[in-house]
């Protein structure tokens, strides 16, 4: 077999794989696309679209119909819509055709709400206007347009013409007959409305009669504020001893702060002293430097409780600090030992330093040292602590840490007896904190 032969039979068997795998799978771009995101809409109907057909914004292809299936008797489209593109929300679906004969497809018209659709959500649907449809409407309105001339056929139908001859002959007879009223009665028309203008002249003398009336009452009132004069005078004449009176007093007033301005009396004395008002402000400065420690003390009330995880045991305080000023400390607490079961207290003193703040005093019943480091506007404080000095083996060394990550809150971690490697144990806790 030649060669030329050989490469034309191989490629004969290559192009007839790829056309068995072309009418087979249909669109080969589907093996290498991206998987893309779901999407669901429901139609009236589905005539003239089936799977795969293409989704469109702005006339941009942005997914496929993935499937169609009947729910109830709506068609419900699930949708394929590539990863790149999403969907606003508010957007709606329907379904459009590529000129007037050409192949249909999904246009998606892009709403303006807040986000986008999730995966799996519904699309709400525009069913579209097919022919179909059209025809369906043209019959409709050709039946509407078939009874409405049977309609004016009936109302142009000899019966109605005669109904509209007897309706302007009774027009015409009543017209005649009011005529004639209008003939007879008119003497008794002229009457009533005499009658009326009598009325009108009658209501004229009912008003003067009133005004008549008035001007007499008007009158009456006069004589009567005649008659009381001489009472109105006298009251008059009280009010006026009553303002003499207030005048006196604002006189005699007047005289009395004369005094006083001139020194006269005890109160003139008092105001006029030179020396009262520097003595008085002396005295407040004694009674403000003798109060100022304790305007400026602060207290912190604290409850803390820390777990040996060696020991498995737990051990609480309570806690007092005072600061009668920024430098210096007052530290009291008692505290419950869960090795002998019972309850210690602790009294220190202690000075700050810039960050540094040195302590001594009894530490849980016995004399102790201690050294805090502050950090981070006092949120942070590393502690060395030192008791039981007199102890046969090392003295007792406390290491540990204190974060408040809020106020009235903190967390401790820490180790104790840091020398001695058999009693060395881990222990944290946290504690509330009260001002």
């Amino acid at each position: 077999m030649s060669r030329e032969l050989k490469i034309g039979i191989f490629l004969a068997v290559v192009l007839a794989i790829m056309g068995v795998f072309i009418f087979t799978v249909g669109d080969l771009g589907r093996v290498f696309r991206k998987a893309g995101y779901q999407l669901t809409v429901t139609f009236d109907s589905a005539a003239g679209v089936d799977p795969g057909v293409l989704v469109r914004v702005a006339g941009i292809k942005v997914g496929r119909v993935k499937s169609i299936e009947l729910v109830g008797t709506r068609a419900v489209f699930t949708l394929d819509i590539v990863p790149s593109f999403r969907v606003p929300r508010g957007s709606r679906a329907t379904q459009s055709t590529l000129g007037l004969l050409g192949e249909k497809y999904i246009e998606i018209q892009p709403g303006e709400g807040p986000g986008y659709y999730e995966p799996g959500s519904e699309l709400e649907g525009v069913s579209p206007v097919g022919f179909d449809r059209i025809g369906s409407l043209f019959v409709s309105i050709g039946a509407e347009l078939k009874d409405l001339s049977a309609t004016l056929k009936e109302m142009v139908g000899p019966e109605s013409r005669a109904n509209v001859k007897d309706l302007l002959g009774n027009m015409s007879a009543f017209s005649a007959e009011l005529r004639d009223f209008m003939a007879i009665n008119k003497d008794g028309l002229s009457r009533s409305i005499q009658g009326t203008s009598q009325a009108v002249q009658d209501f004229d003398r009912t008003i003067a009669s009133l005004s008549t009336k008035m001007t007499e009452t008007l009158g009456a009132v006069q004589g009567l504020a005649d008659e009381n004069r001489e009472s109105v005078r006298a009251s008059l004449a009280r009010i006026q001893e009553i303002l003499s009176r207030m005048e006196e007093v604002v006189r005699l007033m007047k005289e009395t702060l004369d005094k006083v301005d001139k020194g006269q009396g005890t109160l003139g004395k008092l105001v006029n002293e030179p020396g009262l008002y520097d003595r008085a402000e002396e005295a407040v400065d004694k009674v403000r430097t003798a109060l100022d420690p304790v305007a400026g003390l602060r207290a912190e009330f604290g409850f803390g409780t820390d777990y040996y995880g060696k020991s498995d045991k737990l051990k609480s305080a309570l806690s007092l600090a005072l600061r009668p000023n920024p430098g210096t400390l007052v530290l009291a607490g008692i505290v419950h030992d869960p090795w002998r079961d019972r309850f210690t207290y602790s009294l220190q003193g202690g000075l700050r330093w810039m960050s540094l703040q040195p302590r001594a005093g009894i530490i849980e019943s016995r004399f102790g040292v201690g050294l805090d480091y502050l950090a981070f506007r006092d949120r942070v404080v590393l502690s060395l602590e030192g008791i039981d000095f007199n102890r046969e083996r090392n003295p007792r060394l406390r290491l540990f840490g204190r974060w408040r990550p809020f106020e009235h809150f903190s967390l401790l971690l820490g180790m104790d007896d840091v020398i001695e490697s058999r009693a060395r144990e881990v222990f944290f806790g946290f504690g509330i904190h009260s001002r």
